[in-house]
């Protein structure tokens, strides 16, 4: 798959146009039916029964009634609030559950598919006060697709790659090279945004260096 079906298959994922009584159930319904009827019918009775007497100036009391239907309506109408917002809420379930359906079978393995690219290390040293923050270029959040058992290191590097490139990041590290090669930085390259949070950018970085290699730390 290429870059642009790639991007493409990203861009056809859309948030889903629910209708709002979508999740309105049985019970919802009767509900919103049975305390609406309630309502009305206490409103009914309370203004049927309240008589006022004029020669004293007082009300028959139907409070309590006027409260029951106020409090059938609201429940009603809570009852409206809450499916509504519940299909909205769907809606973004969906939409989440495709991205991440896309990530994990879409965008991951075309990543991981790219060739290796290896360049040369000229620089390298420690950054011991490198926050764990440290953002990648990627929803993956370091730049890695993958989980791994090795150790990450906060390294600042400078490489050979049109000139010379200087990064700053946590790095998967592997002392396994001879002592007569010299260190090199391999990762793949993505050159445009895929979309989603997925941007541009070198993903599955590794730094090979001689196992004799001594770390040394920026002062």
């Amino acid at each position: 798959m290429t870059i642009d079906k790639v991007i493409e298959a990203g861009k056809s994922i859309v948030k889903p146009d629910l209708p709002w009584y979508s999740e309105f159930g049985v019970v919802s319904w009767s509900i919103i039916i049975c305390s609406a009827v309630l309502g009305i019918l206490f409103c009914i009775w309370s203004c049927k029964t309240e008589k006022k007497v004029s020669d004293c100036f007082c009300i028959e009391d139907s409070n309590w009634r006027e409260n029951w239907s106020i409090l059938f309506i609201c429940l009603s109408i809570v009852t409206i609030v809450f499916n509504i917002l519940s299909s909205a809420s769907k809606e973004t379930d969906i939409y989440d559950a495709k991205v991440e359906s896309w990530r994990q079978t879409v965008a991951k393995p075309f990543i991981e598919s790219l060739p290796k690219e290896k360049k040369e290390i000229v620089y390298i040293k420690i950054d011991p006060e490198l926050s764990e923050k440290v953002e990648g270029f990627s929803f993956w959040g370091t730049g890695y697709t993958t989980s791994s058992e090795v150790a990450r290191t906060p390294l600042v590097i400078s490489y050979k790659d049109q000139g010379i490139r200087t990064k700053t990041n946590w790095y998967e590290t592997y002392m396994e090279l001879t002592n007569d090669k010299k260190p090199y930085i391999e990762y793949q390259r993505v050159t445009k945004d895929l979309g989603h949070d997925i941007k541009a950018g070198d993903y599955n970085t590794k730094i090979y260096l001689p196992e004799s290699y001594e770390f040394q730390e920026i002062k």
